[in-house]
C-alpha cells in the first residue's frame, strides 16, 4: 500500500494564549500543497521503517505513529515502512506531521480499519499538534484549539504555485514557542479573520496581502540571520516572502507561471535553494 504524505504552509498563524498544560492555542489557516513524501507499507516478518535518503534521527513521527497503533490495536504489527522524503526537515512545512497522519491511515488500512477517523484523530493529537489536519484531508481549513480542531474552507486556489525559499539554518517549533513566550507579541487577533473574510469575498488576487504569522514578526526582531535571509530574498525578488509554521521556510504565492519561473531562477542563480509546489 502507498500513499502519498502532502505538505502545507500556514497562510496565517496567530498565536492566541498559552494554556495551563504548556501547550498553545492558535489560530492558523492550513493550506496543503502539491510538494509531498511517499510512504509505502507492507506485512512484514518484523517492524522496520526505512528512509530514503536515511535521515540521522533514530525516532521519528513515524515511529511515534507506530507505536501508538501498535498499542492501540494491542497487537504487534510486523509492517515494513518505507518512506521517500521530499519534505525537508524543520521547515515549517509539516513533514512530519504528515508522514505521521499518512502511516496511520495506511496501518488502519493493512489491518482492515481496526479504528474509527475519531480514534485516528485522537491518535494524530497525541503524537502532534498538526497531525489532525492531514488526517481530515482537507486542502485548506482554519485550524484551532493546538491544532485538534478542524474546519474545512473553500478555496479556489488550484491554478496557484507557491515558491518555496529555505535557508541554511532551521528552527525547532519547540524553541520557537519558548521564545514567542518570552518576546513574542501578538500584534493583532484578527489576521485570520480578515484572510477568511477576503475568501469570502472572493478576492483571492491579492492573496499575498493577507498572509500573516506571528513567528516572523518575532524572528525579524531577534534574529539577525532570518532579518539578513527575509531581506536578501526580497531585494533579489522584490516580492514580500512569508514563514510557513515556525520556520524556517519562506514562501511566496503567485499565480502566473512565467514570473515564478524567473523568481525562481534567480533565487537558485544566487545559490539560495528553492523548491516549486502548487496549492492543492
Amino acid at each position: 500500500m502507498k500513499k502519498n504524505a502532502y505538505a502545507k504552509i500556514n497562510l496565517t498563524l496567530e498565536i492566541i494564549e498559552k494554556r495551563k498544560d504548556g501547550y498553545h492555542n492558535i489560530k492558523s489557516i492550513f493550506q496543503m500543497i502539491s510538494l509531498h513524501d511517499t510512504i509505502e507499507i507492507e506485512k512484514s516478518d518484523k517492524s522496520d521503517i526505512i528512509f530514503k535518503p536515511p535521515i540521522p534521527i533514530d525516532y521519528t513521527t513515524i515511529h511515534k505513529a507506530l507505536d501508538c497503533f501498535e498499542k492501540e490495536i494491542k497487537t504487534r504489527t510486523n509492517a515494513k515502512i518505507t518512506v521517500k522524503k521530499n519534505i525537508p526537515e524543520k521547515s515549517g512545512l509539516g513533514g512530519g506531521s504528515s508522514d505521521a497522519a499518512i502511516t496511520l491511515m495506511l496501518l488502519n488500512e493493512l489491518y482492515k480499519r481496526p479504528l474509527t477517523l475519531e480514534d485516528l484523530y485522537a491518535l494524530g493529537n497525541k503524537i502532534g499538534a498538526d497531525v489532525p489536519f492531514f488526517i481530515s484531508k482537507s486542502t485548506t481549513a482554519l485550524v484551532t484549539g493546538i491544532g485538534e480542531r478542524i474546519e474545512p474552507i473553500y478555496a479556489p486556489f488550484k491554478n496557484y504555485f507557491v515558491i518555496i525559499a529555505l535557508p541554511n539554518f532551521k528552527f525547532s517549533t519547540e524553541k520557537a514557542y519558548k521564545l514567542f513566550d518570552k518576546f513574542g507579541i501578538s500584534r493583532e487577533k484578527n489576521k485570520t479573520k480578515k484572510f477568511i473574510d477576503n475568501l469570502n469575498q472572493g478576492q483571492q488576487k491579492n492573496i499575498n496581502d493577507f498572509l500573516y504569522n506571528d513567528f516572523e514578526t518575532m524572528y525579524e526582531h531577534i534574529d539577525e540571520r532570518f532579518a539578513c535571509f527575509v531581506n536578501n530574498i526580497k531585494h533579489l525578488t522584490g516580492k514580500e516572502f512569508h514563514l510557513t509554521g515556525s520556520g524556517s521556510a519562506l514562501y511566496y504565492i503567485i499565480k502566473d507561471k512565467e514570473t515564478a519561473e524567473k523568481t525562481v531562477s534567480n533565487l537558485k542563480n544566487n545559490k539560495i535553494k528553492t523548491i516549486v509546489s502548487q496549492l492543492k
